[in-house]
């Protein structure tokens, strides 16, 4: 399957998932082979991240597994890729092009699924250092929050707008201290509490 890593056909949409990942139905990981964890290693040397925080957020997205989809928006794999961007990513083109591009991606295999992975996150960081767990996240789950801080607000119960306001339901869980505000720490915090490190061979 080809991934088209021009920035051309690109549209980052992951931040308007209008998700929880407590929605996601996770089918049970298979053991990841020695080739993804090579992967992976590499991977995270190309993109300058810390290896330990990708496994950090693909485990909390979608418990290391490749078909994990998300009933409510469609959203699929190790990242949860929109079907639209999932489309982009692979260069899929005309009608039905979003189902096709979710089927696809839920067949991959957790090590030919990296590749997605990397393609999107090249275009979102557009360069930038990522060197926090907090903006690795960010990137996948709204990538305005990147390198603004921990205090910056993702979501907003008095959003201006029904999406908005649909964004903050969906994402409630993550508002850790109840003040109708999600903020990036606290979504950042849902994972390191959530995640237990020491069992994701990182």
């Amino acid at each position: 399957m080809r991934i088209d890593r021009s920035a051309s056909s690109f549209v980052v949409a992951q931040e308007a998932r209008a998700r929880t990942a407590l929605a996601v139905s996770r089918p049970v990981a298979p053991e990841l082979s020695p080739t993804f964890h090579a992967q992976l290693d590499a991977m995270a040397q190309r993109l300058g991240v810390d290896r330990a925080h990708l496994m950090a957020v693909m485990w909390f997205e979608s418990r290391l597994s490749p078909a994990a989809t998300n009933p409510a928006s469609g959203a699929v794999g190790l990242i949860q890729f929109l079907p639209s961007v999932a489309a982009d990513l692979l260069g899929m083109r005309g009608a039905g092009r979003e189902k096709r591009a979710a089927a696809a991606v839920a067949a991959m295999r957790a090590e030919d699924q990296l590749g997605l992975v990397e393609a999107y996150l090249e275009r979102v960081m557009r360069g930038r250092k990522v060197t926090t767990l907090r903006d690795l996240y960010m990137c996948v789950l709204f990538h305005q929050a990147v390198g603004r801080g921990a205090d910056f607000a993702i979501a907003r119960s008095d959003a201006a707008t029904p999406l908005g306001r649909a964004i903050y339901a969906q994402n409630a869980a993550l508002d850790r201290n109840r003040d109708g505000i999600v903020t990036a720490g606290e979504a950042a915090a849902a994972i390191r509490g959530a995640i237990p490190l020491g069992a994701l061979r990182v």
